[in-house]
């Protein structure tokens, strides 16, 4: 399945252990005669000890990735 992702890069503070990251995904599907269908899925988990916000986000990311495509493929035709 096609899958269109944007990086926005912050200029915020490190984040440490107990803060709090969030992910989003989104797919977009053309469902024909000029009308889609949007699906997205956000995640949220706080940073745990001795992880770094990188792996943090990677622990999310594929979790919220599945759901929305799994979500997505329920409408495809």
């Amino acid at each position: 399945m096609p899958r269109n992702t944007s990086i926005q890069k912050l200029n915020n503070p490190p984040l440490d252990e107990g803060d709090r990251i969030g992910v989003s995904f989104g797919v977009t599907l053309n469902m024909g005669e000029f009308q889609s269908l949007r699906v997205e899925a956000w995640a949220e988990t706080t940073i745990r000890e001795g992880e770094t916000s990188t792996s943090a986000y990677r622990r999310i990311y594929d979790l919220v990735e599945q759901q929305a495509n799994t979500k997505a493929s329920e409408y495809k035709k």
